[in-house]
Formats: structure tokens, sequence, C-alpha cells
């Protein structure tokens, strides 16, 4: 959070961006960069008549730049490596495995990710190629990109948008179209039940409030963790998908709060400005240093149940892997004690303790009654790890 404040403070968004690639599927040389070129230049005395044909590569070298300068060469190609690697479309990569067809993640020589900058005059923009790479490297999804089913170009709102796609919504785990809201999810015919050779995990009532619960990203976590902590819903678990469902909804930052959006409130409700609805240091964090004791009962409850779980065996008769209920444990541990360090952070953060963070947070003030809550929280949490899950055995 820290690092983003940085760059999104006054001092540097009055600042030129150069090298900004991801914005553009082709990769024109932008007037901040031309300008910076001329700038070096003047300062060397070099000829600038076309100032974007400095940064392309030449077999023999003619970019005085590039030969006066070889460390900018180098600057020119991590920072692209760098916007490429963020590409939102993974079937882009050299490695690209598809889900349909899986297949080992090959290694890229060092000597083949060398990169070669050339003019494409027909695009005006740069062509940069590699030997690793059978198409030239673009660091945004290709707005012409088709889909392979039907053929048609797929609409820029259904692009891939985020480089690591969030898990905790709805349309990772519906067919198209869309969900977006609550309505969506009531008009669908049918709902995922989250099948993996277990037979049917939720019934379609339970997967409409999950799914339903997906759609409010900033009040889902308290939501699921009390879906998941009710009704004996522990040993849905059991499932993958819906262990990620948990992992995301819980541990997923969310939507970065701006500088300029501090403890500016919504007026409407619906709010016609979702960039309020965000946190500055992460959703968890957000509900720990708000309302605590709505995670830590639900997260005591999910361990409670986890643990009614044990049989008494690590696996099944004639099993070679851990059975249902020592998955679900395992799961519930690991989750309980990583909300416990977020828990240990807030408390030490407030004591000025921390090794490491020592500024204040944006945002976040922890009152006696939270600190209260917090601090009995973190030894209800820290009792039952120490005591029941580690008599248990299972850990």
């Amino acid at each position: 959070t820290a690092v983003i404040d940085y760059f999104q403070s006054p001092n540097q968004n009055r600042l030129d961006k150069i090298f900004d690639w991801e914005n553009d599927f082709i990769m024109k040389p932008t007037r901040q960069l031309i300008k910076f070129i001329r700038h070096v230049a003047r300062s060397a005395a070099l000829a600038t008549g076309a100032p974007h044909y400095l940064l392309l590569d030449q077999r023999p070298e003619s970019s005085q730049l590039l030969h006066n300068y070889p460390e900018f060469r180098a600057f020119r190609d991590i920072s692209t490596w760098w916007k490429f690697f963020l590409n939102a479309d993974v079937t882009v990569f050299p490695n690209y495995s598809p889900p349909s067809a899986p297949k080992d993640i090959g290694q890229v020589e060092r000597m083949s990710a060398q990169l070669s900058w050339s003019w494409d005059a027909q695009e005006n923009g740069y062509k940069v190629t590699t030997a690793a790479l059978q198409t030239q490297i673009r660091c945004r999804p290709d707005p012409k990109k088709t889909d392979p089913i039907t053929g048609r170009v797929i609409p820029p709102d259904q692009l891939p948008k985020h480089r690591y796609a969030s898990t905790a919504t709805p349309s990772f785990y519906c067919p198209k179209p869309a969900i977006k809201t609550e309505d969506d999810v009531i008009y669908r015919p049918n709902l995922p039940s989250f099948e993996e050779g277990h037979g049917q995990i939720l019934s379609q009532r339970d997967s409409e409030l999950l799914i339903s619960f997906l759609t409010v990203p900033y009040i889902r976590l308290p939501l699921v963790l009390t879906f998941f902590a009710s009704e004996d819903r522990v040993h849905k678990l059991q499932s993958d998908k819906l262990k990620g469902i948990v992992d995301s909804v819980l541990f997923e930052p969310g939507r970065y709060l701006a500088m300029a959006d501090t403890g500016v409130l919504p007026a409407m409700v619906p709010t016609q400005h979702p960039n309020l609805l965000a946190t500055s240091y992460g959703l968890l964090v957000n509900e720990l240093h708000r309302s605590p004791n709505n995670v830590i009962d639900s997260v005591v409850l999910l361990l409670e149940g986890a643990l009614a779980l044990d049989t008494g065996a690590v696996c099944d008769m004639g099993g070679k892997d851990f059975n249902t209920g020592v998955d679900i444990i395992l799961f519930v541990t690991r989750l309980t004690a990583r909300v416990d360090n977020y828990i240990s952070f807030l408390i030490s953060h407030h004591f000025g303790t921390h090794p490491c963070v020592d500024t204040p947070m944006r945002g976040v003030e922890i009152s006696d009654e939270c600190l209260g809550q917090l601090q009995a929280g973190q030894a209800k949490l820290r009792g039952m790890l120490y005591g029941e899950v580690a008599r248990s055995g299972i850990n």
C-alpha cells in the first residue's frame, strides 16, 4: 500500500511516465518518451531528427543513444519484460499450459530472452521480438482476439483485465453471461454444486446463497465466513474449489482505496462510485480493525467444527492420502494461523513493537475496545491452536 500511495502521490502524478506500454496494444512511442529521448540526446549533442529510432536495435549498431548509454538498453528491456509479464492475457506466454491440455511448463534459455527492437511502419509502433516467442511481445490483451469456439471477436468488456484474476468472483465458477448482481443469480436456472468426485457438495439453495455473497466484494468476508461456520457446513470444505473461495475471500486484498478517497463515504445506496467501496490494506485488515469479533467468532466456530471431524485416523483403511476430515482440519488450522498473524500484526503495530512497520497506517485507527477484542480473540485462537489442535496430533 505504501508503494502504491507513493506512486499516486501528487509529487509523482505530476511527473511524466515513459515506457508505459501497458496502455496500448500497439507499442507506440508516447509524447513523454519522445520528450525524454530528445532531452538525453540534446545533452549528448546527438542528432534527433527521428528520436524514436534511437531505441532500435540494428546491426551494425547505429543508435548513438544505446552506444553511449548501454545501461539504457538494459533499462528499456527490463521494463518491457516486466510489463509483458503483467499482461492479463496468459495465453501470450511461451510456456502457457491450457487447462484443457495441461503440459509441463518449460524453461526459456537466457540467451533466447534477448529482445530485438525494430520499427513497424504499418502499425506505426515498435516491433519487439525474441527468439523464445513466435510472435512479437505485447503488454496488453489483443483487442481483436477471437473466441476459439465461435470464431467471433471477443467484446472489449470480456477481455482479461487482471494478470491474476480473483477467484472470489461468481463468474469464475459460473458460465457466461457474467454474474454481477444478486438479480443475476436469482434468474440463473442452474448454479454450480461444486462436484469434485464427491458427488453434489452444495444444494442449489446453498449455492445461491454463496454465489450471491460473492457479488458484494466489500462485505463478502463476514458473510462467507458465517456461511461455512453455520448449519454444519464445515464439511463442505472437502471441495478444493470451496477451499479456494474461502482463501480468496479472506486473503485477497480486494479493491485498493486511493489516497484521495480516504475518509470519503458513499452518499447513496447502491453507490454510483464503486471506487469508494475499497480498503487501504485489504479486506481482512479492514474487518479486523472495525469489527474483529465477527471474523474471530466465525474462525473459532470453523475450527471447532473442523476438529469435530477428527475420527482418530489420519487416512481411511487402504487409503494412501489423508482422509476428508484430516484435509479439512489442516486447511482450517492453516487459515486460523494466518488470521492470527493478521491480528498479531495489528496489535504489535498499535503498540509500536512491530520490527518492520513503524509508520502510521492510513485510515487504520484501533480503539481501546477494538484492541481488547483483538487481544481476547488472539488468546482464544492461540489457545485452540496450541491446545485442542496440538493434542489432536494433526499438525
